[in-house]
């Protein structure tokens, strides 16, 4: 009898069986994290996050505190104080061509297209001692510890930090040696959009490299890392979005491993973020936001390809190395014509 019990024990029948429930406890804890950055699909994967948690709010057997926007928090980071997750993470990057991300940025703040960018170089100035203020993740949210202040902020402010950080850098660029051979100076008086609409084009691209490099562009590499080197995690292009949602999220849902009924919940919801035809995603768009100040600009191809000449000459091929990195190649309007 011991004998027998022994066998049965050691079946293959058993072990599958074993095995299966180990898989099912491994997906209970997981957590799905979607991670875009400024200018590489943030309302999209928004979007897709509620649509999706909405979905699955009902569902038996899919917590949906597993399901993470975090925006705020990995797609912040540049080191492992906010990778750190209660359960097995699966990151979903949304990654972006860095050149379209320069450019794209560069008009959308010159269009003065969130609240954060009609404050002056002054008053962004005032926020000088959160520059050195140190991100951590507490009990899932973001925090940043100022020591100046002896207080924790949270949430949103994380990236109120970023933005300012990279305002005041353009400012310190401008008066710096190096910086002012093609930076005019900064009057503390006027606004970072209005900053970009005084000055030249190339000047223009620069400053918004230097505000990018540290809010979106550092991020998203370190991101990237994090995905290539975690199971069931995926490096998407936001450019994949536009000329195949249902490919692009089908092929996310495969990498995280996500089985029926689940499946078809989370697709069917994901969907409907889709960017093309999307009235949000057309009213969130550079191109549109521009149209509305009734600003005009050379065509984005033009600009990515004279960023691509700039990068050359005076940022020793910082964003082209990036793009190689990342993988993401130029896409849309801002690829140029054949």
């Amino acid at each position: 009898m011991l004998q027998a019990a022994s066998e049965l024990r050691s079946s293959p029948a058993s072990a599958q069986t074993e095995s299966m429930t180990e898989d099912n406890d491994l997906r209970s804890k997981r957590e799905y994290h979607l991670v875009p950055h400024h200018k590489s699909g943030w309302l999209m994967s928004k979007q897709a996050y509620d649509k999706m948690a909405k979905k699955l709010k009902k569902q038996h057997g899919f917590k949906t505190s597993q399901l993470k926007f975090s925006a705020t928090t990995m797609g912040m980071a540049v080191d492992s104080s906010l990778m750190k997750t209660r359960g097995p993470p699966c990151v979903a990057q949304f990654g972006r061509n860095p050149f379209e991300m320069v450019v794209s940025g560069y008009l959308y703040h010159m269009a003065e297209s969130e609240p954060w960018l009609h404050r002056s170089f002054r008053q962004v100035a005032k926020h000088g001692p959160y520059n050195e203020c140190k991100p951590s993740l507490i009990d899932g949210q973001t925090a940043i510890w100022c020591k100046e202040h002896k207080r924790k902020i949270f949430r949103n402010t994380h990236w109120m930090h970023k933005a300012f950080r990279g305002i005041n850098q353009v400012a310190m660029h401008s008066v710096s040696t190096n910086g002012s051979t093609f930076l005019p100076h900064v009057d503390a008086k006027e606004t970072f959009p209005q900053y970009l609409k005084r000055v030249s084009l190339d000047a223009g691209l620069i400053a918004e490299y230097i505000w990018a490099s540290n809010a979106s562009l550092a991020p998203m590499r370190f991101t990237h890392d994090f995905a290539e080197s975690h199971a069931c995690s995926k490096n998407m292009c936001f450019h994949e979005f536009y000329e195949n949602c249902k490919d692009a999220w089908q092929r996310l849902m495969h990498a995280w491993q996500v089985e029926e009924p689940q499946y078809t919940l989370m697709l069917s919801a994901a969907l409907k973020s889709c960017p093309r035809g999307n009235h949000w995603a057309r009213k969130h768009s550079s191109k549109e936001q521009m149209k509305r100040k009734l600003l005009n600009h050379a065509p984005a191809h033009d600009m990515v390809k004279r960023l691509r000449e700039l990068d050359r000459l005076h940022l020793n091929g910082a964003i082209a190395e990036l793009e190689e990195h990342i993988g993401c190649p130029v896409s849309g309007k801002y690829k140029e014509p054949a």
